[in-house]
């Protein structure tokens, strides 16, 4: 489903359930092509290492497709979140880097940080570091009504990319994106209206009119959000699809024209939901009924994570369904975009 709104993916990270290893795999089969991403989280100091590595065996085995790999990214919104320092992540990055030159595919390829646009902003040092400005930005969250959202993202961006360090290199947006529902008190409306016309919006300014790469955050609803966060009831309707694959309905109907005189629309591509079919039938032998699938009233036998966070459900029908992924930062944006991708922190299929 992912494959019909884009050719360009990102992950977040390489350790989490092996998925850059799975992805790249379905991404070079599909003719897609992917940004790695490197997680840093509050356990980088013990963990990075193993993202490192990670990296250099999935760079070998793929080093035959040069075109498989965009770029490499570090890190997301780490410097924010404060589980890392700028010269720790610029560490990070210039380890990245050295093990890409090890690998033919991926010594040309570019490297960065990802962080919000105050922190580029803020850090000299970062913007001089990196070879791309790459940055997460959200007015939702900064309250910014809908009808102002876009050009306001827009000046935020035009004002980092005036500062030294920042001022001669290539911009992509890490994320950007609107939820459909869920209420938080001080940020923006969370509607489908809202969802689809910030969409809009951003794709005929940010890609049409500006020529930036950008990603939406995100491609499907992360509802297992709601089990880690029962007052957070945003986080998981970012997504343009459904959690269960379906197209949402206020993007079946979205048809918007931009400043280049084309009009655009989700309705020329075919949303059928394809049925997954597997050799073997799946082991669950190994699978336990977990009562957080029960209480959601998911399919089959299913796996849970050792802290009870549900993955998926593992009995032997690979059919769609409405079960909950352990899916983290999915970001999409359609063909339609000079850079259409999906970025993922967690999968696990």
């Amino acid at each position: 489903m992912i494959q019909k709104m884009t050719n360009k993916i990102r992950l977040l990270s390489m350790t989490d359930c092996g998925q850059g290893d799975m992805v790249l795999t379905a991404a070079n089969a599909l003719d897609m092509q992917v940004y790695l991403g490197l997680w840093v989280g509050p356990d980088h100091t013990e963990k990075f290492s193993e993202e490192l590595d990670e990296l250099d065996v999935v760079l070998k085995k793929f080093d035959q497709y040069p075109d498989l790999v965009l770029g490499v990214t570090v890190g997301s919104e780490a410097i924010y979140r404060k589980d890392a320092t700028v010269d720790e992540l610029i560490v990070y990055m210039n380890q990245a880097y050295e093990v890409m030159q090890r690998h033919p595919s991926a010594q040309n390829k570019p490297v960065s940080i990802v962080d919000i646009a105050p922190e580029y902003v803020a850090q000299e040092k970062l913007r001089q570091a990196v070879n791309v400005t790459y940055t997460n930005t959200f007015p939702f969250w900064e309250a910014t009504p809908i009808d102002q959202a876009a050009r306001e993202l827009e000046k935020d961006v035009e004002f980092l990319l005036s500062l030294s360090g920042a001022n001669e290199k290539p911009f992509i947006f890490g994320e950007t994106g609107w939820p459909d529902g869920g209420f938080i008190q001080g940020v923006g409306v969370a509607s489908p209206a809202n969802q689809a016309q910030y969409f809009a919006d951003c794709y005929c300014l940010l890609v049409v009119e500006k020529g930036w790469d950008t990603f939406w955050f995100t491609g499907i609803n992360n509802d297992w959000r709601q089990l880690q966060d029962p007052n957070n009831t945003v986080e998981g309707t970012f997504g343009i699809l459904y959690s269960n694959l379906t197209l949402k309905e206020h993007f079946q109907e979205l048809e918007f024209t931009c400043s280049d005189g084309v009009t655009y629309s989700f309705a020329e591509m075919d949303w059928t939901i394809p049925t997954l079919q597997t050799a073997e039938p799946s082991d669950t032998a190994s699978c336990s009924v977990h009562s957080e699938c029960l209480a959601l009233e998911l399919p089959g036998l299913c796996c849970p994570t050792a802290d009870g966070i549900v993955l998926d459900c593992c009995d032997d029908n690979l059919e769609p369904s409405n079960a909950k992924k352990n899916v983290n930062n999915a970001a999409v944006i359609t063909r339609m975009a000079t850079v259409a991708l999906v970025a993922l922190k967690i999968i696990c299929f």
